[in-house]
């Protein structure tokens, strides 16, 4: 047995992926930190403000939710809802490709978020953070 305690390891936030809708609503409020829908699957900016009804509703506050979406094209229009909406991160697919044709991607989505970040210093909005995963 060593002297030293072990040092805490950082919660693991629970979060329910999905299209979302009432159902999903309740479990994610009563059971979970958080929401991951699927972009493009519906309208997401409409789920997470159901959401956030039925959490204000349950008497969580809507703001302890984690917010994510999974599988975003993006697109400045999209972004900026997702922004408006307190999505805190967006995870994009890439295309199984050579480094010509993901970095400009990468590039591209850089630049929509560096764009997202001088709105947010004008007026009081949650940029999302992009991350890539491989859609191939």
């Amino acid at each position: 047995m060593s002297g030293s305690p072990r040092s805490p390891r950082p919660r693991t936030h629970i979060l329910l992926g999905g299209a979302g809708g009432p159902v999903t609503s309740r479990h994610v409020v009563e059971y979970c930190d958080g929401f991951m829908p699927i972009g493009g699957r519906g309208v997401v900016s409409a789920r997470i403000i159901e959401l956030r009804q039925v959490a204000t509703e349950a008497g969580r506050d809507p703001d302890s939710l984690i917010l994510k979406v999974f599988g975003v094209r993006p697109k400045p229009e999209t972004l900026q809802d997702y922004a408006e909406a307190g999505v805190g991160e967006v995870i994009i697919g890439l295309p199984s490709a050579g480094a010509d044709v993901v970095l400009p991607l990468l590039d591209r989505c850089a630049s929509l978020v560096g764009a997202l970040r001088s709105v947010a210093r004008a007026r009081p909005v949650r940029v999302p953070r992009c991350r890539s995963v491989d859609a191939g």
